[in-house]
């Protein structure tokens, strides 16, 4: 007995261990000045007059323009950023979304949006619409830094492609009746590109992107920092 004690106490403190080392987060896109700007796509359909711009400044990523009406459909359009692919990153033992910003301008409803080779394409998407999980998020648009959570079960495959959330133009939200719109474990596993949106809401805009992580959330709203 005396010499299975040390030993049963060894084998319970390196399971404290690797508790103990288990991840807080993991870090989808941080900006630093060798960073390169992100993908900007405008009123990609119809004809719109929507403007927005990504450059990379003092370690930021600064996305900025306007959202105005798209004139063939009397209704607002869209400025979409994307990071492009990078190495897959496991976010599965995760359950929020963390985005650290600033925010300028009168337009403070966003999307983002995140993918992998794992996402589903929902039955009945229509061809235009991008293969990914989507969420709306609010900014106080003050100039403050802001770090927002956005919960993974507030995102969505089945998202509306006209203002980006899910409860509009036949789009279906998370939820336990259609879990099949919902990430999951395996679709977290082998996250590849990350996106933010300005879609569905008039006005100008600036964020000033600091870094995206999932990170275990602490049960906070949308949009709380």
């Amino acid at each position: 007995w005396p010499r299975v004690l040390p030993l049963l106490a060894l084998g319970l403190a390196v399971q404290a261990s690797a508790v103990a080392a288990a991840p807080l987060n993991a870090t989808l896109f941080e900006f630093t000045d060798t960073s390169k700007p992100w993908v900007v796509t405008n009123d990609p359909v119809m004809g719109g007059v929507s403007y927005s711009n990504f450059t990379v400044v003092d370690g930021l990523g600064v996305f900025a323009g306007e959202v105005k009406i798209v004139p063939f459909l009397h209704a607002p359009g869209t400025c979409q950023s994307e990071a492009g692919q990078f190495a897959p990153v496991d976010c599965s033992d995760f359950d929020a979304i963390e985005i650290r910003l600033e925010s300028f301008g009168a337009l403070k409803q966003f999307q983002a949006s995140w993918g992998g080779p794992y996402v589903p394409k929902p039955a009945g998407s229509p061809f235009y619409r991008k293969t990914a999980y989507k969420a709306l998020f609010n900014v106080t648009g003050t100039g403050a830094l802001e770090t927002l959570v956005v919960p993974m079960a507030a995102f969505s495959s089945s998202y509306s492609t006209y203002t980006g959330g899910c409860t509009d133009h036949g789009a279906v939200c998370c939820s336990p009746q259609h879990p099949e719109v919902c990430p999951s474990t395996k679709t977290k596993s082998a996250i590849t590109d990350f996106g933010i949106d300005a879609q569905g809401t008039l006005g100008k805009f600036e964020l000033r992107i600091k870094s995206i992580r999932a990170i275990h959330s602490t049960a906070l709203p949308v949009g709380i920092a």
